[in-house]
C-alpha cells in the first residue's frame, strides 16, 4: 500500500473521532453549567458548604427515629429499674442471676458431697 491509501483509509476515521471529541466538550460543558446552576444552594457567598435540602432532611429523620428508639429503650430500662434497685438506691440481685447461683452452689454442694464420698471410701481401703 503507498501512503495515499492509508491516508484515504486514516482520515474518516480521524474525521469521526474528531467529531465525537467535540460531542463530548459540549456534553461535559452542558453538564457542567448544570452544576454550576446548583452550586450556589450548596456553598455560601463566603465559600461555606451548606446542607442540601435532601440531605438535611433524611439527617433530621434519621435523628427523629434514633431519639424515638432512645426513649422506648429508656422507658424500658427505667421500667425494670425497680427490680433491681431498692429505694435507698442498693443494688440488688436480679431474679435470673440468682437463681443461676442457686444451681451453682446446689451443684458445689453435689461435688463436693461426691468427693467426700470418695475420700471416705479411699481411706476404708487404705485401713484394709
Amino acid at each position: 500500500m503507498n501512503m495515499q491509501d492509508i491516508l484515504k483509509a486514516v482520515i474518516p476515521i480521524l474525521v469521526a473521532c474528531i467529531a465525537w471529541l467535540l460531542g463530548q466538550v459540549s456534553s461535559f460543558q452542558t453538564r457542567l453549567t448544570q452544576i454550576e446552576g446548583k452550586m450556589p444552594a450548596l456553598i455560601t457567598n463566603e465559600g461555606v458548604p451548606t446542607d442540601s435540602p435532601i440531605s438535611a432532611e433524611r439527617r433530621a429523620k434519621q435523628r427523629e427515629e434514633i431519639y424515638k428508639d432512645f426513649q422506648t429503650r429508656l422507658t424500658q430500662i427505667e421500667g425494670k429499674m425497680p427490680a433491681l434497685i431498692t429505694n435507698e438506691g442498693v443494688p440488688t440481685d436480679s431474679p435470673i442471676s440468682a437463681e443461676r447461683r442457686a444451681k451453682m452452689r446446689e451443684e458445689l454442694y453435689k461435688e463436693l458431697h461426691d468427693l467426700h464420698v470418695r475420700v471416705k471410701l479411699l481411706e476404708e481401703r487404705s485401713k484394709k
